[in-house]
């Protein structure tokens, strides 16, 4: 008896050492604030957790595999590691070899998650979620979100896709509860691309003004869109790239031509660009307008209303939002807009007597 009680104590720390909801019937992947489908999830092998070597495609970590060698890579420009799925072994561009075994799951190749965020200076994160499962995050410096505030803001995307895998399709998404915000919370809300009819009439049904960012092509695409966008009193700007300065130039001709309208608001068209979108409004008397709410999404726009909601609750002094117009978008909008007004949060349009300040 006394030589198994150090054995039953291994086994108990061994178990110890998995997240209590490692057995949970459901664990999602998430790649920043982005939610994964459910068709991979993360695997489990003791203390491990593995997950799709496909899903570091997100951080520009790309994939192969030989069928005829039954071997995987993983590579950016900087870093090349390889997996032999016949032998078990890992090795890397330079030779080196690691104690780190690759796995097969149903014609997946699964990757360590802690070892590949290590090689590639990602971080990653178990959440241990509610009765919908748990999150295996993976981020980059691209993360917008806390644990905290990403499994609040998937809530309703977890709790749809969940009850589409289990096939409970009888569920339908929990009500979003009221948060106890004071009465001068303020939401700017923008949004970037030439909006849909639709989405002008949600503004409109629930009286919100809107700041509307657009490149020239665009203007020149549906200037008809955006005279309805002046006249209805939204503020418009110009979304600028790696010339900014020569940009909304060309921007502000179009827009007296088209709406008789002027403007001094610009913002970026993409991180890499805010830098010089900020110097040149500085130096010309323009104002560049930032954001700290992302719902552009890598191109899903608002796809689920508590990427805003959820924001509001940690944050209830002010919230810039940067929303893309897509369907996604138009879907969840009214939504949001009656949160808004349920909870006396003000929505405003960005203008140039306000802009927001983040480093």
């Amino acid at each position: 008896m006394r030589k198994l009680l150090p054995l039953l104590l291994v086994c108990c720390l061994l178990l110890a050492a998995v997240p209590a909801s490692a057995a949970a019937d459901v664990c999602f992947i998430a790649t920043n604030d982005s939610l994964e489908q459910l068709t991979n999830q993360p695997y489990f092998s003791g203390s491990t957790i593995y997950v799709p070597y496909t899903v570091f495609a997100n951080f520009k970590i790309y994939n192969t595999y030989h069928q005829s060698s039954n071997t995987a890579s993983l590579y950016t420009s900087s870093k090349q590691l390889y997996f032999d799925l016949n032998t078990g072994e890992t090795y890397d561009g330079e030779g080196n070899y690691y104690n780190v075994t690759p796995i097969s799951r149903g014609g997946v190749v699964y990757v360590p998650v802690d070892f590949i965020c290590q090689q590639y200076g990602l971080s990653w994160s178990y959440i241990e979620g509610s009765e919908y499962g748990d999150v295996c995050r993976i981020t980059d410096s691209g993360a917008h979100l806390t644990d905290a505030q990403f499994l609040t803001a998937a809530k309703q995307l977890m709790s749809s896709r969940y009850n589409a895998y289990t096939g409970n399709s009888s569920g339908t998404e929990d009500p979003i509860t009221g948060i106890d915000i004071t009465s001068d919370c303020v939401i700017y809300l923008s949004f970037v691309g030439l909006p849909s009819q639709k989405l002008l009439d949600t503004l409109s049904e629930y009286g919100v003004s809107a700041g509307f960012f657009l490149t020239a092509d665009e203007l020149r695409q549906e200037p008809e869109t955006v005279r309805r966008i002046v006249g209805e009193g939204h503020s418009i700007g110009a979304l600028c790239y790696s010339d900014p300065l020569g940009e909304y130039i060309e921007f502000r001709s179009l827009l007296l031509d088209a709406a008789h309208a002027t403007t001094v608001l610009i913002a970026s068209g993409d991180r890499l660009y805010d830098a010089a979108c900020a110097k040149a409004a500085a130096e010309n008397s323009l104002v560049f307008w930032d954001y700290d709410n992302d719902c552009i999404q890598s191109g899903s726009g608002l796809a689920y209303i508590s990427l805003i909601t959820a924001y509001l609750e940690y944050r209830p002094s002010r919230l810039d939002s940067r929303i893309l117009c897509t369907d996604m978008t138009d879907a969840n909008l009214p939504s949001v807009l009656s949160y808004l007004k349920d909870n006396s949060i003000t929505a405003r349009a960005p203008n140039e007597v306000d802009p927001p300040e983040y480093e």
